[in-house]
């Protein structure tokens, strides 16, 4: 660039310069050591890779949403902390990611369906490949932490779209503390408990849902032609987490659910929809757990987790007066 300047302009270019650094110096003599200050951030660490790595070193976007975050958000269970984030979409069949019989409700990463999986302390979560997270309670989750894209080298095929890595709160000694909240509206009721001691913490809550009578996106311009709603429904969850040892933890989540759901199925005559005689009435009742021992070692530097996750729907059909599903336990 220089080389287009005439050598006056060079000349007052290189009198601005020694005048800055001149005038640089001097205050530093002046001001001295002292009036320096240093700022030192904290590491961030991503645990979702099974390995430490810093934010900067990871190869994929990475979101981590803290307990602090989730309290201040409201959030009614982890599907809805994980819908908020950019990047995810969600199927669901009721509120907050409500599961219909073994049709999961569900969140996707990149938009790559049963490309999404969902680990609790290093468990895997996934049945049938799809993820379901609405059974995961909020008061008990520590942070979430969300990598998006391929991550089949490290968790297999059913991470082609990214991890979701859920990891739950420890006891903590000297905190003995319990709280109860409650939560009314016109459709969503829950009552919650939860209580920690020095060497563990259990999560007690009930959850209540009102029928939603037009539960989907119905019409002729629509992708449904079947006009589904949505009875009433009930949760009951218990959370449990042990501090065995200063090396050893054992976490253990039940969840007792039922949902009943129907609808009429329509049929094109001309440029409107009219009901035809195809009708839809199911209740279904969702009973699952999950469990895990996690070791980690002090001096060895060992980490190791042994989990169990199993789910059981049992179904009827009240129109055919049938069972319309029973699956045996499903665990992993």
């Amino acid at each position: 660039m220089l080389l287009f300047m005439n050598r006056k302009k060079i000349l007052t270019l290189m009198a601005v310069c020694s005048l800055t650094l001149q005038t640089s110096a001097w205050a530093a003599e002046k001001n001295g050591p002292a009036a320096l200050e240093e700022f030192e951030m904290e590491d961030i660490v991503v645990t979702a890779q099974r390995m430490e790595k810093s934010e900067l070193d990871t190869p994929a976007a990475t979101t981590v949403i803290t307990a602090k975050e989730l309290e201040q958000a409201g959030y009614r269970n982890v599907f809805e902390a994980i819908d908020q984030q950019l990047g995810s979409t969600s199927t669901s069949y009721g509120e907050a990611g409500q599961d219909f019989g073994f049709s999961s409700g569900r969140v996707t990463l990149r938009g790559y369906d049963r490309g999404t999986l969902v680990l609790v302390n290093g468990v895997p979560m996934n049945l049938k490949n799809y993820s379901s997270t609405e059974n995961i309670p909020i008061a008990m989750v520590e942070r979430i932490e969300i990598v998006k894209g391929a991550a089949s080298t490290l968790y297999g095929s059913q991470a082609m779209g990214g991890v979701i890595n859920v990891i739950l709160k420890k006891p903590v000694a000297g905190s003995n503390q319990g709280t109860v909240s409650t939560t009314y509206g016109n459709y969503f009721k829950k009552t919650e408990t939860t209580y920690q001691g020095d060497n563990f913490m259990v999560d007690i809550s009930r959850e209540r849902s009102s029928d939603i009578p037009h539960s989907n996106a119905f019409g002729i311009d629509k992708v449904s032609y079947t006009d589904w709603w949505v009875g009433e429904g009930q949760k009951d969850r218990v959370g449990l987490a042990l501090k065995l040892t200063d090396e050893l933890s054992f976490n253990y989540d039940y969840t007792q659910a039922d949902i009943t759901r129907g609808g009429t199925k329509y049929k094109v005559s001309g440029n409107a929809l009219v009901p035809s005689t195809t009708k839809y009435n199911y209740s279904f009742d969702d009973y699952r757990q999950s469990g895990s021992f996690t070791y980690q070692g002090k001096d060895n530097g060992v980490k190791a987790v042994l989990g169990y996750n199993s789910r059981k729907v049992d179904g009827y059909d009240y129109i055919k007066k049938t069972k319309a599903v029973e699956q045996p336990q499903n665990g992993q």
